[in-house]
């Protein structure tokens, strides 16, 4: 997702490091059913965090099942 042509700000606090959430989301589970009300805004007005939240919950929803 990082490099998708999505439009708007990455999940992701700094490029290519993939261990922080941007500012916005830093220290929500990532992919929660319930991001903060803050988290919730960035995610509606970027496509690619919004992407990037749904494929991260998607991942925890499968590795929970193991």
């Amino acid at each position: 997702m990082e490099h998708s042509f999505l439009s708007g700000e990455s999940l992701w606090g700094a490029r290519d490091a993939f261990t922080a959430a941007n500012a916005a989301c830093k220290g929500q589970p990532l992919g929660g059913e319930k991001p903060s009300a803050g988290c919730k805004a960035f995610l509606d007005k970027s496509e690619k965090a919004a992407a990037q939240w749904e494929l991260e919950r998607r991942f925890r929803e499968f590795e929970g099942k193991f």
